[in-house]
């Protein structure tokens, strides 16, 4: 059995961003709800956009101006078990908290259609 292990990577644009921690996302695409009736069971199906949050470290040559104005880029996390996620047309949402003590910021970039998974 192979071992899978390491840390993942983020990039934004090309730019390495040092991540802490594990980030969450989501590939998008359409997402399948049961609406259940007395007689019936429906499936509807609803897009949901494809993003990724988590928290990156406060280096010192990370720009928190020109993370937070990002629109439009192409980000990518590359997984500890080889696969590389790319999260299409990618703005930063939401708030941009910082953490002075503990060196960290946190983001979220959400794009638009379904993310692309290229295998190892």
């Amino acid at each position: 059995m192979d071992v899978i292990g390491g840390r993942h990577r983020l990039y934004v644009n090309s730019e390495k961003y040092y991540l802490k921690g594990d980030p969450t996302y989501d590939v998008g695409g359409m997402k399948q709800s049961e609406l259940p009736t007395p007689e019936k069971t429906f499936i509807q199906e609803t897009y949901v956009p494809c993003r990724v949050s988590g928290t990156i470290a406060f280096v010192p040559n990370l720009d928190l101006v020109k993370l937070r104005k990002t629109r439009n880029a192409t980000v990518m996390l590359e997984c500890p078990n080889g696969q590389t996620i790319v999260f299409p047309n990618a703005s930063f949402i939401g708030d941009q908290s910082v953490s002075g003590g503990e060196g960290d910021v946190s983001f979220e970039f959400v794009g638009y259609g379904e993310a692309k998974v290229m295998m190892p």
